[in-house]
């Protein structure tokens, strides 16, 4: 009976190990596609501000400053 109950014991807290592993796993994913989702807004926000306001050359002047930090060939200053 002992044995019954102690094999029953061990199945549970096998159990709530794999439940808190999947528990672990969707955190790490949660916050995984939060960091992604910032990097968007953050990105969407930088085009959105590059975008209005400015002429085409201008907006595509500082979108080759942004990406690639050096100086465009056609810039005239």
């Amino acid at each position: 009976m002992a044995l019954f109950f102690l094999h029953n014991y061990t199945g549970l807290i096998r159990q709530h190990e794999e439940i808190a592993r999947q528990h672990g796993k969707i955190a790490r994913q949660s916050e995984k596609i939060a960091r992604q989702s910032e990097k968007n807004r953050a990105s969407q926000r930088g085009i959105q501000a590059l975008v209005t306001g400015t002429t085409f050359t201008t907006a595509f002047k500082k979108a080759w400053f942004k990406f690639f930090r050096t100086k465009p060939y056609f810039a005239m200053n």
